[in-house]
């Protein structure tokens, strides 16, 4: 059963994911970190907040991949944020995937974690951010 889930789970979520806009490679070395930002607007549900998602690394490791990635919140509230990383292999085509899931992030403030990917991929791979969403705090 839980077999089936491992291939179940990235599976569903790789065909829930659009195509990111944010390719970078593992090759390419990770944009400056940001602290903090200013916040600009207020949270509201569902909204498309891919300009709040940096990827700061993509590297294969010895099983799948591991994304970093930094998350600010841009708005005037704290905010759940829900962001999807599509991890592609040398073809190209996304064939795997990184969550994060943080249910509170105050404005202004910034989190930076390693996410694993969920696929083993052969060869170079390239990150980009597919989905990212804000939401009420929770």
């Amino acid at each position: 059963m839980f077999k089936r889930l491992l291939i179940l789970v990235p599976t569903t979520a790789l065909l829930l994911t659009g195509c990111g806009d944010k390719a970078q490679t593992a090759d390419a070395p990770p944009p400056p970190a940001a602290t903090s930002a200013a916040p600009t607007s207020k949270a509201k549900a569902g909204v498309d907040v891919k300009g709040d998602v940096k990827i700061t690394s993509c590297t294969p490791n010895a099983w799948t991949q591991d994304v970093t990635i930094e998350v600010t919140n841009s708005s005037s509230e704290a905010a759940k944020y829900v962001v999807g990383i599509d991890i592609s292999g040398p073809d190209g085509k996304p064939v795997s995937d990184a969550r994060f899931v943080k249910n509170r992030i105050e404005p202004g403030k910034t989190v930076t974690e390693r996410i694993p990917g969920g696929t083993p991929i052969k060869g170079a791979i390239t990150c980009a951010v597919g989905e990212a969403r804000r939401l009420p705090a929770q």
